[in-house]
């Protein structure tokens, strides 16, 4: 059996029953047309047909009688898939109404058959896909040391999967976060032997390479900047998710300056330049937009404990509230972007406002225990 637990949530997670989120999908399904590819370019691939994806490219059809055509996975962004295996629709739309319970169990089964008995035959590009959706909802959920065996599955089983390099590199960051540095260096130099091994396109080693400086906490104030600005520029044009993850990641390299009292307002000034360049980005892709914003409330939230203007409270507080509504799946930004928002309520002052921060730092207490972000709302929270 695969090795995952059925049950990562609390019971509110299963209010559904597995027969109703399947004919959700089921209406779903029989509405759906075609396939649509996002590039890195931010230009899509529009009414295609997913055929198969490798880690060297994409195979699609402009529709179902038309020919083969080919797209270099290094370019592909995101792909939307329309016509699906009816379990694995179904556990996309548990994850979307965040019934998590239902989403693991049709999943595991799905990926259960096709590996052990009935395997998938005419949407080859699923079962590794469905590998991928495990290894982040079980991030999504706080299920760590699952994550890192889902990513070992997709490693072990999906070997020429465009999904691949995610699987190394979200497991070396739980390896990391998790304060398992021998162990996320471990990982990511097997990613960059395997990406010199298949003779993977630029992407992917510029990926690597900015994953073990994120991971070194042994690298900060010029000397991180320094490695975060290589990355930036040799991603410059032809890979803008890259370079605006770095970008990202030297804003934080600001930010953390500025809260320790280091350079004060400007590097608080330098940080918040950095994400709002990020943020005006329409290459950016969510999981950096949301790393920007977050990073953009956490200034503005120091400014306005500062300056208690009702103005720069407000502003704050929408920017971390952006976060919270429309990012929430980002599990590295919501918990903080949530936080700040509670201590936003809280610089207001009124009894409404208290409770609505109190139930923000519930929510994160709820949703995020064991990370710092959980620790700070409990000591917030009257």
């Amino acid at each position: 059996m695969i090795p995952f637990k059925t049950l990562h949530v609390a019971p509110q997670g299963r209010s559904r029953s597995i027969i109703s989120v399947c004919l959700a999908a089921l209406a779903l399904t029989s509405s759906a047309s075609a396939d649509r590819i996002d590039l890195i370019s931010g230009e899509p691939i529009e009414d295609c047909v997913i055929v198969t994806e490798t880690m060297s490219e994409v195979t699609y059809k402009e529709s179902d009688r038309g020919k083969n055509k080919t797209v270099p996975s290094a370019n592909v962004l995101s792909i939307e898939y329309t016509s699906v295996p009816n379990d694995v629709q179904a556990a996309d739309v548990a994850v979307k109404d965040q019934e998590f319970g239902v989403a693991f169990e049709l999943y595991e089964g799905y990926l259960t058959e096709h590996l052990e008995g009935r395997p998938e035959r005419r949407k080859l590009w699923a079962p590794a896909y469905v590998a991928h959706q495990l290894v982040g909802l079980n991030v999504l959920v706080g299920e760590r040391a699952d994550a890192i065996k889902a990513a070992d599955l997709l490693i072990s089983k999906f070997p020429d999967s465009r999904y691949l390099p995610n699987a190394y590199m979200t497991k070396a960051t739980v390896q990391a976060e998790d304060g398992d540095a021998a162990g996320a260096k471990d990982t990511l130099e097997k990613l960059e032997k395997l990406i010199i091994k298949q003779d993977l396109p630029q992407r992917f080693g510029l990926e690597c390479r900015l994953f073990k400086i994120l991971i070194d906490t042994g690298l900060v104030g010029d000397a991180r900047r320094k490695e975060l600005r290589g990355v930036e520029t040799d991603a410059g044009g032809e890979f803008p998710t890259v370079r605006n993850r770095a970008t990202v990641a030297i804003g934080e390299s600001f930010l953390m300056e500025a809260s320790q009292g280091d350079g004060g307002a400007k590097a608080l000034g330098e940080a918040r330049t950095h994400f709002e360049d990020v943020i005006k980005d329409p290459s950016a892709d969510d999981e950096t937009i949301a790393g920007a914003y977050t990073g953009l409330g956490d200034c503005l939230f120091q400014v306005a404990a500062t300056s208690k203007d009702e103005d720069d409270i407000r502003e704050a507080l929408m920017t971390n509230m952006r976060v919270v509504v429309l990012y929430r799946d980002e599990v590295r930004y919501a918990p903080k972007a949530m936080f700040y928002a509670g201590r936003c309520f809280n610089l207001k002052g009124g009894p409404e406002d208290i409770e609505r921060a109190n139930k923000l730092y519930n929510r994160i207490i709820r949703n995020h225990d064991g990370t710092k972000w959980a620790d700070e709302a409990r000591s917030f929270r009257k």
